[in-house]
Parts: structure tokens; C-alpha cells; sequence
């Protein structure tokens, strides 16, 4: 991407989320004048769990675990169709939910009407480890995490320094859309274009709300990547990207309302 002296009007953010789970905040930020970009860096595809994990389901059934944390509306989804093809349970369970829109989706299902389904105050590993529900857990204390393949390793791994047994089930993939090169290429062809005619270029802002997003979007750009600036989900990717000299704001959750408040912080 053309870089040159930075004028700033109207913003213009790339929104990176998978095509699922995009849509709300695309909107709700282009009501409000900011233009959004679509480049996914993640498409979500099932994975197929085996004995180990059918293990964990059981034993959650069972009464084994003193909490389930579901990372995303995809791990519920996923994790509540399995649920379905095993004996009921009738104990009440602990279940929290990374944010309202997991929470959405478990609160439909009438298969844990008998648990207690709860949120941190933050959507994040850190709102997560901070929850009195995780963070009174003694050593010798177990919790299952329903992720996607490689989620939430900080709060798998701050769980197991305090000697609690953490298992995982993994129920989809994030993979890098093939087609993200080709949607990138075009949209800088465009973008170049309108700055000549203009003669101004704006630094976008990027969406980074995890490790994979930032590694697949680094593959597809393969340039500078200080031509832009990025919102970073959580203190563990704000590191990262400050590691390597990139300008990013730290956001501590995915709603709308929030990264538009941080964009409008933040300036344009």
C-alpha cells in the first residue's frame, strides 16, 4: 500500500472477524459514518472430536468439573449439538460465557436450563481469569474450556500455573480464507487508486482480536505493516504487535459500542 503524508478524515477500518460474527459491528460502525472494510482472516471449520473428548463431555455430564468456559457462539453451538446425543444431566453446573453474544446461544438451549450461566465483566482472558467463578479455584480444581483449535492458550496456561486441571475440546478450526489474498489485492488497487485522485492517504485501522488473525493478515499483506494501525483484543496482542514497532490501541472487548468509542478516542 502507497504510503505518504498522513491526512486524516474519514476513517476507514478493516474489519477482520470471520464472516459470522462481522456483521453486527460492520453495520453499527457504518451507520456512524466510519468505512468498513471486509477482509476476514478466519474462516471457522468443524473439527472432529475423539475419545479424549467425548471423555470430557461425559465427565462434565457427570458432575467431574467445577466449571465449563465457552470461548465463542461457535464452541456453544458446536458443543451444545453434542451434547444433545449424550444422557441428560440434572446437577446444576457452572458455565461461563466469554460475552453476550455466547451467552445468547446457551441461554436458547433448554439443555442447561439447570445451570448457572454467567460472564466476565470484561470479553477477554483477562475479564475471564479476573471472575471470582475462576479465580477462587484451588489447586486440584478442574474446568473444561469448549475453543476453537488454539484459543485461549493464556487462560488455559494461567489456570495450570495455579495446579488446576484444565481440559479442552476443540470444535473448529481457524483458517486463513483463500480467498483473503485476492480480496486484499483489490481493495489496495482501489484504495491506491482513490488516494492519487485525492491526494491524501488515510492509516486504516485493523482489527486484531487474536494470534491467528494477526499471523494470516501478516501473510496476506507482505508489506510494511506500519502502514496501519491496529485495535488489539487484550494485553498479550497489544505486546505482540508493540514487539514489533506497530501502532496499536489496546480494546478489552468485541461489542460494537466499545471499538467505536476506542476509534472515537483514539482519532481519525
Amino acid at each position: 500500500m502507497a504510503t505518504h503524508d498522513i491526512k486524516h478524515a474519514a476513517p476507514i477500518f478493516i474489519n477482520t472477524r470471520p464472516d459470522e460474527r462481522a456483521g453486527a459491528l460492520s453495520d453499527y460502525l457504518t451507520a456512524r459514518g466510519i468505512e468498513v472494510v471486509a477482509l476476514p482472516m478466519l474462516a471457522l471449520t468443524p473439527c472432529t472430536i475423539g475419545r479424549d473428548e467425548h471423555g470430557y463431555m461425559q465427565a462434565w455430564l457427570a458432575g467431574a468439573y467445577d466449571a465449563l468456559v465457552v470461548i465463542s457462539p461457535t464452541a456453544a453451538e458446536y458443543g451444545l449439538a453434542a451434547l444433545k446425543i449424550l444422557p441428560p444431566a440434572q446437577h446444576r453446573r457452572t458455565v461461563i460465557a466469554v460475552g453476550g453474544r455466547t451467552l445468547m446461544v446457551l441461554k436458547q438451549d433448554p439443555l442447561l436450563t439447570a445451570s448457572k450461566l454467567i460472564t466476565p465483566a470484561v470479553s477477554s482472558n483477562e475479564g475471564l481469569i479476573a471472575m471470582p467463578e475462576l479465580a477462587g479455584l484451588q489447586a486440584g480444581a478442574r474446568v473444561l474450556i469448549w475453543r476453537g483449535h488454539g484459543g485461549r492458550r493464556l487462560l488455559s496456561d494461567d489456570l495450570q500455573a495455579r495446579g488446576i486441571q484444565v481440559d479442552s475440546i476443540a470444535w473448529y478450526a481457524r483458517t486463513l480464507p483463500t480467498e483473503a489474498f485476492a480480496q486484499y489485492r483489490a481493495w489496495c488497487i482501489a484504495h491506491n487508486s482513490r488516494a492519487q485522485e485525492t491526494g491524501m492517504t488515510y492509516k486504516p485501522w485493523v482489527l486484531i482480536s487474536s494470534g491467528a488473525a494477526f499471523t494470516h493478515w501478516a501473510q496476506v499483506v507482505r508489506e510494511p505493516l506500519n502502514d496501519f494501525r491496529y485495535l488489539v483484543l487484550g494485553v498479550r496482542l497489544q505486546a505482540l504487535l508493540q514487539a514489533q514497532q506497530l501502532s496499536c490501541v489496546l480494546i478489552h472487548e468485541l461489542t460494537p459500542q466499545h471499538i467505536y468509542q476506542t476509534l472515537q478516542s483514539a482519532g481519525r
